[in-house]
């Protein structure tokens, strides 16, 4: 299984690629923002680069990857992806991302991290 946690902060974007419980790849990197108020468009730049670097590390290990498991701290993006629809301000980054996704040849699920981070939450993220 491998594991692609990223966030972004501060106008950075950050990955890490794990397999087998062993870090494979990190990057960090600038990301844009069109606005103060666009807090979606750096994250889904974020998850579209490192898409583009699991395809490769796919490429190469195909044959030991089984599953993929993305994690991100931004709970909005993974209701996304689980209902295949963005708002609608944000829908060309998040068709390049989807796109990206649909070659991925294994099962792969989403994991916020707000989850693991606030199990006792009284409401529903």
């Amino acid at each position: 299984m491998v594991v692609a946690s990223f966030v972004t902060r501060c106008g950075l974007g950050s990955f890490i690629l794990a397999d087998n419980n062993c870090i494979k790849l990190t990057k960090t990197f600038h990301v844009e923002s069109t606005g103060n108020e666009d807090k979606f468009t750096p994250v889904l730049t974020t998850m579209y680069e490192t898409l583009k670097y699991l395809k490769v590390y796919m490429d190469e290990n195909y044959d030991s990857v089984d599953e993929i498991i993305f994690e991100t701290n931004v709970g909005t993006i993974v209701k996304w992806f689980d209902n295949g629809f963005p708002n609608v301000a944000y829908f060309e980054p998040f068709v390049k991302v989807m796109e990206l996704l649909d070659e991925m040849p294994v099962r792969y699920s989403f994991l916020s991290l707000i989850h693991i981070s606030e199990p006792t939450r009284p409401e529903p993220i």
